[in-house]
């Protein structure tokens, strides 16, 4: 009888050591998890940043483009 009671001790102290390991592991996972979510939400705003300065950039073209083509009239007339 002692015999089993020390295997299931045994065995008992095994599985709180390996369910200590997979919480360590998961802690460690649901950290590095977060530091994802974090970098995926300043690429999210670095996206969306650089969309609204490709936008400005265009019209800022757009304009550059009338004023050369207003020149342009300037000096054909003058």
């Amino acid at each position: 009888m002692r015999e089993i009671a020390r295997a299931s001790e045994a065995r008992q102290q095994a599985l709180l050591e390996r369910l200590a390991l997979q919480t360590r592991a998961l802690d460690e996972a649901q950290a590095e998890l977060g530091a994802l979510r974090r970098v995926a939400a300043e690429v999210r705003a670095a996206r969306s940043e650089h969309a609204i300065a490709l936008e400005l950039l265009g019209e800022k073209q757009e304009e550059l483009e009338a004023t050369q083509e207003e020149l342009d009239a300037l000096k054909l007339s003058g």
